[in-house]
């Protein structure tokens, strides 16, 4: 099951540890390995179990809210939500 994140971007739902908030990353100086990633226009950011980080221009909520939308028991191995 994969997740569109915008910018015709894909990632697998399997790999997802978070999905957070840019603004509040950038508001805590723990998150500083984070930061470098960030850009002006970044709204949210994904960092998976391999502690890579992507970013995305759809806020967190807007992704987050794709998943709420689905029952995620309906969801088959490929779909892409």
């Amino acid at each position: 099951m994969f997740l569109h994140i915008g910018n015709r971007e894909i990632i697998s739902l399997k790999n997802i540890v978070g999905i957070f908030n840019a603004d509040t990353l950038i508001k805590s100086e723990i998150n500083g390995d984070y930061l470098d990633e960030i850009k002006n226009d970044t709204k949210s950011i994904i960092i998976d179990k391999h502690d890579e980080v992507t970013v995305s221009k759809l806020s967190s909520y807007t992704l987050i809210g794709r998943l709420e939308k689905r029952n995620l028991s309906d969801i088959k191995g490929g779909d892409i939500i």
